[in-house]
């Protein structure tokens, strides 16, 4: 969408008050319609993101709900291996934050 410039109408100095008048008239109708059509393509851009927020919750529900399905599906598929892989977490998880726990202490005891 282009904008148009208003130039104002060439007038002499001499020119009687009706033309100025006119003229300023033109120029606040113009300064209208720019602030109707900023608003518009204001109010546009925010439905426009709105929707493609909508949009994405939409997709990251059912992108969550299949992930379970799947997860679902692997676990009675192979029970003992899932739960190998949890016990092995588990235990990586533990060793991780026992490590950072013994840093912790150390550097508390050496400052």
């Amino acid at each position: 969408m282009a904008t148009a410039t208003l130039d104002p109408p060439l007038t002499s100095p001499t020119a009687g008050t009706g033309a100025r008048v006119m003229n300023a008239v033109r120029q606040a109708a113009h300064a209208a319609h720019e602030a109707k059509m900023f608003t518009s393509v204001a109010s546009d851009v925010v439905e426009d993101g709105v929707h493609a927020a909508k949009r994405a919750v939409t997709r990251g529900v059912r992108d969550l709900v299949d992930a379970r399905d799947t997860a679902e599906y692997t676990i009675k598929r192979a029970p003992f291996a899932a739960v190998g892989l949890a016990f092995g977490a588990g235990v990586l998880l533990g060793v991780i934050s026992c490590g950072l726990a013994c840093a912790a202490r150390t550097s508390r005891k050496a400052g």
